[in-house]
């Protein structure tokens, strides 16, 4: 894939996804249109794809094949924990987009060990030092996050498990 073409795809998969969050509750998420950069009078810090969703840090990515991602997703986490620490935000997701659906909630995301269980427990994030991978779908990681207070909570029936 060319270089223009895979910004294309890149700057998709990010509109999808915030298209996805809005739908699931979460009315100011927007594609990010300010990256970071560095310039020898200058720089500004990455802070992540996503804006809009307040102590969130998010990282989208769109990778074939897909074991090639596989391979990727530590150092892919290690560049969203640095932009979570640049943006400020206490929680940092990586969303792979999984070719083969269209289902945004059913993409990857990923996020420490850390991230996770500090949003459930409020405590347990300090800790869990290790930067180890947590691997869940979208839609999984949102209700959590729903759950726990960190997402607006959604009117209306729990999601059903696809069969």
């Amino acid at each position: 894939m060319s270089g223009r073409a895979s910004l294309t795809v890149g700057k998709e998969t990010e509109r999808l996804v915030a298209a996805y969050l809005r739908s699931r509750g979460l009315d100011g998420v927007e594609r990010s249109v300010r990256t970071g950069f560095a310039t020898a009078q200058r720089s500004v810090a990455d802070a992540g794809d996503l804006t809009g969703w307040p102590g969130v840090c998010v990282q989208v990515k769109s990778l074939r094949p897909a074991n090639a991602a596989e391979r990727q997703t530590r150092q892919w986490l290690a560049e969203t924990e640095q932009q979570r620490q640049q943006s400020g935000a206490g929680v940092g997701l990586l969303v792979v987009r999984r070719w083969g659906t269209l289902n945004v909630g059913e993409w990857w995301c990923f996020l420490l060990a850390r991230d996770l269980f500090g949003m459930a427990d409020g405590h347990s994030a300090t800790a869990l030092r290790q930067l180890a991978p947590v691997r869940l779908e979208l839609s999984d990681v949102v209700s959590m996050m729903q759950t726990w207070g960190w997402a607006p909570a959604q009117p209306g029936p729990l999601e059903r498990i696809a069969e």
